[in-house]
């Protein structure tokens, strides 16, 4: 049966693992920015990619909605000038 670890024990493990990473950090700065930037620039693109989709999407909604507020304000100018004639 597999033991898990409880609360104490996970604090302790990340903190050793803070510890190295700051460690890593002091000893080698340039080595860390590289590795740093390697980690996160895949995540940086992937965010910019989906915030680009988001954004068009909120236009692609923002247009509908535009069209669809002139489509019914025609209709209803359609309408009064047909009970006006009436």
């Amino acid at each position: 049966m597999a033991e898990y670890l409880n609360w104490g024990q996970w604090r302790d493990k990340l903190t050793e693992f803070f510890h190295y990473i700051i460690e890593f950090a002091a000893k080698n700065p340039k080595e860390f920015l590289v590795t740093f930037l390697l980690i996160l620039s895949p995540l940086m693109l992937i965010c910019g990619y989906l915030a680009y989709l988001m954004i068009k999407q909120i236009d692609g909604k923002e247009k509908s909605k535009k069209k669809k507020a002139l489509k019914s304000s025609n209709t209803m100018k359609t309408r009064r000038k047909a009970a006006k004639i009436e």
